[in-house]
């Protein structure tokens, strides 16, 4: 497989109606309500989902742009979202029509399948698509092993692409990896624990004014379990008005804080709202809390509650990505 992976504008409307069919319209839709809904019930899962469904979120903002204007949005103008889409579009078109029959039909599946799963996204598809287009680049030839199920013809491997180029052949097997793999706090567990606790939190400021609450977990949070039993540990801490020492999943540590001075003190004028990295550094700079797990929520009228989660156990993300390569190896033929 070989084609000229550049694309020129006029044919953005027919690649993104080629991405819409293939993955199916009721595919399509059925992520842009999910994202909705996640959206509605916890707002602080707006930068998660903004990441891990990069892809659908950037062609809901795309379709929603064609029918308030009815046109595409000018690629000159667009965010790097949308170059992204594009060339998922851009590939997917052009791997597709280049498939054998058996091929385009699994890769179709694939999209569907990444659409309609709750635990996928496209995210894996697109960096697949991203590679084959890295290789055309190249003047690479790609044959696409696994979607031609090439390994019960001989091939002797599951990978994904077998190059060809200049006498040589290489193959190749992608793996993707998300922001939580080898981490002990799950980032979409951390939101939907913010948003739980929200309203118990803003309760508390109005008795107590500003604090820091910090949660550290013995182990892992990484399921819906979990969520749910620290939950209730720091409502009831928060009832209660006390640190709660480590006899359960987790201790918790209230702090007070001061705002003068601070991204949150509003006497300068208009108040902005700190942005994430500015609040993580407010914490640090503050506390020695050097975390990624921190949130902020309150009004500087009525005070700021701040949330920390933190895991006694250290990461170990270089691990489980080294794990994961070493399966991924498995899947090469030795020769």
């Amino acid at each position: 497989m070989q084609f000229d992976p550049n694309t020129d504008s006029g044919e953005i409307p027919q690649l993104i109606k080629n991405a819409i069919e293939l993955g199916t319209w009721k595919a399509w839709r059925a992520r842009f309500r999910s994202i909705e809904d996640q959206l509605s019930a916890n707002p602080f899962m707006e930068a998660y989902l903004l990441q891990w469904y990069e892809v659908e979120c950037a062609m809901q903002r795309m379709l929603t742009y064609q029918r308030q204007t009815g046109r595409m949005r000018r690629i000159r103008s667009a965010d790097i979202a949308t170059h992204r889409l594009l060339g998922f579009a851009a590939a997917l078109t052009r791997v597709h029509e280049r498939l054998s029959p058996t091929g385009a039909k699994k890769l179709e599946s694939m999209v569907r399948g990444a659409l309609t799963d709750k635990n996928q996204s496209l995210a894996s598809v697109a960096f697949e698509l991203a590679v084959i287009t890295n290789l055309m680049h190249r003047k690479v030839d790609v044959i696409c092993n696994d979607l031609e199920d090439r390994v019960h013809s001989g091939s002797g491997g599951t990978f994904d692409f077998l190059l060809r180029a200049n006498g040589l052949e290489a193959e190749v097997e992608c793996k993707t990896f998300g922001a939580d793999i080898g981490r002990k706090i799950h980032r979409r567990r951390y939101y939907e624990l913010s948003g739980r606790v929200r309203n118990a939190l803003m309760s508390a400021v109005e008795r107590k004014g500003s604090f820091l609450i910090d949660v550290t977990v013995q182990g892992s949070l990484t399921e819906a379990a979990e969520v749910r039993s620290i939950e209730a540990l720091i409502i009831s801490a928060l009832e209660v008005g006390s640190d709660a020492p480590a006899e359960g999943p987790c201790s918790i540590a209230f702090h007070r804080v001061t705002l003068e001075g601070s991204p949150f003190d509003s006497r300068g004028g208009l108040f902005v709202m700190p942005d994430e990295e500015k609040i993580i550094e407010f914490i640090r700079t503050r506390f020695g809390f050097d975390n990624k797990n921190i949130s902020a929520m309150g009004h500087p009228n009525s005070g700021f509650a701040f949330l920390v989660i933190r895991s006694r156990k250290p990461d170990t993300v270089a691990d489980y990505i080294l794990e994961n390569l070493k399966d991924g190896s498995k899947q090469l033929s030795g020769r």
